[in-house]
């Protein structure tokens, strides 16, 4: 039977039901019978166990969206049973900064370090790091052995690069097994922009070994831009090919040149054969033809440069020149065609030559021009010159050698002119003396005294 309300001391006024509920103290303990559910300080519980405010339960404090702990310095375990696992959809860890990337300590604490973030859209950030046996720390990698990188079927591309053990203006190269070296005998001189070598040089076929460069199969050519003159510089000497006439090259070329040691010349290959350079010093051709009545005109070896220039004569007879002959280049032309005895014998004056040296064979002892005055000189002296202005200076000659004569032999001079001057040995006394031509007797000229 059920007893709608208990009177008396076991029941106070705050004790109320609702229908199969129970309430105490309106809201400090509710019991939802028919959800199955208590509240406290909460008349519409939502959960077996509805709790307004705070709650303990031991040391733990549970009050509005926060779990303490009532016990100072100890820790709040969650601890699942067997294989289970503490379950959040969204957790935070407020002590962490942003970014910050969390890592569990020795004691299982989970931390962080500010040399280890992540950013969004940028990635891992380490400022050390260990990634196998490689350190990575202050943008330097290292470790104990080599540091390999390989790029499967890609380059690996290295915007700036600097290798610490090289030296500068080194110029790398590659050793056997593939690492990298430097030598001391090749630099960049980058002051300069030059390439330094210190040693032998290999270019194609091309050795360059010193002040020596050979070549092991095609000859060395030097060759200047069309125009232009390929020079070589120095104050000594140039060396050129040498050797003996069995020697000179068995396919010659036009302007050739060398040295002959059987004859001892310089000879150069004109196209058809060798010819010793400096002797044909030709200064007249000579070109002979026979006359035949009709042909009045003959083609000469060499041009001429006017019928001037041409000494013609016939069965040995000279021709007059512009009125028996004229001539226009090679091409000579008589007015009278030869008889067909006529032997034509023609002279060419086709080259004149000037010469601003002449030496001796070693070159010590020379007379040259420079610029209006003619120089005589041995060895690096100056002996005689004569100037522009007809002055024969002897002021380095060492002395004046005078022809000499007896007072017979200088009276029987035959065309003495006015000014000679001879050493006359004997002189009129007997003492020698020097006498000068006054344009009709030897006048003498008495030594006073020894010097």
């Amino acid at each position: 039977m059920a007893i709608a309300k208990i009177n008396g001391p076991m029941l106070t006024a705050n004790l109320l039901r609702h229908g199969v509920d129970l309430a105490v103290e309106t809201d400090l303990l509710f019991f939802d019978v028919s959800a199955s559910r208590i509240g406290i300080k909460n008349v519409a519980p939502t959960h077996p166990l509805h709790v307004t405010g705070g709650a303990t339960v031991d040391t733990l404090t549970l009050l509005g969206d926060t779990l303490s702990s009532n016990t100072l310095n100890s820790d709040i375990n969650l601890t699942p049973q067997g294989t289970g696992y503490v379950v959040s959809s969204r957790a935070k860890v407020v002590n962490l900064s942003a970014n910050g990337i969390i890592y569990a300590t020795t004691d299982g604490e989970l931390t962080e370090d500010a040399s280890l973030t992540f950013t969004v859209g940028s990635g891992l950030n380490a400022t050390l790091a260990t990634l196998g046996t490689l350190d990575f720390a202050s943008n330097t990698i290292t470790n104990a052995g080599n540091i390999t990188i390989t790029a499967t079927g890609n380059d690996v591309i290295v915007n700036s690069l600097n290798i610490l053990d090289l030296t500068q203006g080194s110029i790398p190269f590659i050793g056997a097994v593939g690492n990298v070296l430097e030598s001391a005998n090749l630099t960049w001189d980058s002051i300069n922009n030059s390439l330094d070598v210190t040693g032998r040089s290999i270019i194609d076929d091309i050795t360059i070994d010193g002040s020596a460069i050979t070549t092991t199969s095609s000859p060395l050519t030097l060759t200047s831009p069309i125009a232009e003159v390929t020079q070589i510089t120095g104050t000594t000497a140039l060396s050129i090919p040498a050797g003996t006439t069995l020697q000179r090259p068995s396919v010659p070329v036009a302007a050739d040149l060398r040295f002959n040691q059987d004859s001892l010349q310089l000879e150069y290959y004109d196209g058809t054969s060798w010819i010793v350079a400096g002797t044909d010093i030709q200064a007249i051709s000579s070109d002979t033809f026979v006359g035949d009545n009709s042909t009045t005109v003959f083609n000469l070896s060499e041009a001429a440069a006017d019928s001037a220039n041409l000494l013609i004569s016939i069965n040995g007879v000279v021709q007059h020149a512009g009125v028996a002959y004229g001539v226009v280049g090679t091409v000579l032309t008589f007015t009278t065609a030869p008889a067909g005895t006529d032997t034509i014998d023609v002279r060419n004056i086709t080259r004149s030559y000037s010469f601003d040296l002449l030496s001796d064979s070693g070159g010590a002892t020379k007379v040259e021009t420079v610029g209006n005055e003619v120089v005589l000189s041995t060895g690096s002296t100056s002996r005689v010159t004569v100037t522009a202005n007809g002055i024969l200076d002897l002021t380095n000659a060492e002395t004046l050698r005078l022809p000499q004569y007896t007072t017979i032999e200088t009276n029987a001079l035959a065309t003495p002119s006015d000014g000679d001057t001879v050493y006359v040995t004997d002189g009129d006394t007997g003492s020698p003396c020097l006498a000068v031509y006054d344009g009709t007797n030897w006048q003498k000229v008495l030594f006073d005294g020894v010097l």
